[in-house]
C-alpha cells in the first residue's frame, strides 16, 4: 500500500492533487537463458518484495504508475543485467501483458 498525488490533475479530477491511498500490483517480465531456471521465482519475488517496501510502503509520493514502474525496471534491469518488463496496477486493475516488448514500460490505472 502507498499514497499518490498528481501536482498537475486536470480540474476535472482535481480530487488526483490530494494524496490518495492505492494497493499497487507490479508485475515484471525477466527473460531467462536456457530451461533450467537460471533465475528462481521466489528469490527474484523475495528480493523485489523487500526492494518494494523499502522504497515506497506506507510513503506518499507525487508520482504515476508509470514513474514507479520506470523505477523498478531500473532496479531489476541493473540487478539481473538484462532488459526487464515491468507492469504497475492501481487498485487490482489489470490487462493482459502479452502485447509488451521487453523494453516496454505500461500502467493500465483505471
Amino acid at each position: 500500500m502507498a499514497y499518490h498525488y498528481w501536482n498537475n490533475a486536470p480540474k476535472e479530477v482535481a480530487f488526483l492533487r490530494s494524496p490518495h491511498r492505492h494497493l499497487f500490483s507490479v508485475i515484471c517480465m525477466i527473460p531467462v537463458i536456457g530451461d533450467n531456471r537460471e533465475l528462481e521465482f521466489f528469490m527474484i519475488q523475495k528480493d523485489l518484495i523487500r526492494y518494494l517496501r523499502h522504497k515506497y510502503e506506507l510513503k506518499t509520493f507525487g508520482k504515476s504508475c508509470e514513474i514507479f514502474a520506470k523505477e523498478i525496471k531500473k532496479y531489476l534491469d541493473a540487478k539481473y543485467k538484462r532488459p526487464c518488463s515491468v507492469g504497475v496496477y492501481e487498485d487490482g486493475e489489470k490487462e493482459e501483458f502479452e502485447h509488451l516488448s521487453l523494453m516496454d514500460i505500461h500502467c493500465i490505472a483505471r
